[in-house]
């Protein structure tokens, strides 16, 4: 699991919060399982569940994922038929390969796959996020300081939430876990309007899928045909 001690931290001397997303890239990270709730552990038990950090990029993820060598076949033969994991359809292919995770959701791009009619964004393959937000608080002096603190974000319990709040209390006391559904929604459509109102995200957990083939095929017929078919 992402620590609090790995994630930068606000300076109120300028009252900025400097992250380099490039320096963000640890992928995968550990899943911290004992703070999981049922749900969570479905998609632990069944490894459709990643953790990492917001600048990791689909390229280096399906290396793990799905190592380069192995494309050529579906299941792991090696790890008892263990399926290949793969990230949504969406970004499985050279366009956005090289994006980091959080521009990708951030700026809710598809793949050439994905039509206005089936829309597989990364986005919709959220489960939670870690968040760095900064706070202001007022001292005795009626000074102003600005301080930081890491949240876990993610919808309400009965709405998809992947960890157990009591589990996560006792296991990460400095973090809070916020399970809100409307919260969640809000900083995901946030940052797909590229606003950053909400926090700098640090890291995601995602749902993964087991590895497929898929193959394209484009037709180019005119509008009269496509209307009689």
């Amino acid at each position: 699991n992402s620590s609090s001690n790995s994630v930068p931290r606000a300076s109120s001397a300028d009252k900025v919060l400097h992250i380099d997303m490039r320096q963000l890239t640890a992928a995968p990270l550990n899943v911290d399982a004992a703070t999981l709730n049922e749900y969570g552990r479905s998609l632990f038990t069944a490894d459709n569940l990643l953790v990492c950090e917001a600048g990791a990029t689909p390229d280096g993820l399906h290396s793990f994922l799905w190592p380069v060598s192995s494309r050529d076949k579906l299941c792991d033969h090696h790890q008892h038929e263990r399926s290949f994991k793969m990230l949504s359809s969406s970004i499985y292919d050279d366009e956005h390969a090289t994006h980091t995770v959080y521009d990708i959701v951030s700026n809710g791009l598809q793949s050439a796959f994905d039509t206005p009619f089936s829309n597989h964004s990364l986005l919709h393959s959220v489960r939670s996020i870690q968040m760095v937000i900064v706070d202001r608080t007022a001292t005795k002096h009626n000074r102003e300081v600005l301080y930081s603190r890491v949240v876990q974000i993610e919808p309400d319990c009965d709405d998809g939430a992947i960890h157990d709040a009591h589990e996560w209390t006792l296991q990460h006391p400095h973090i809070e876990l916020i399970q809100n559904t409307q919260m969640f929604a809000a900083c995901l459509q946030c940052g797909a309007a590229g606003v950053g109102v909400m926090g700098v995200i640090y890291a995601f957990h995602f749902e993964v899928n087991d590895a497929y083939f898929v193959r394209k095929s484009v037709h180019l017929i005119d509008w009269r045909t496509f209307k009689q078919t």
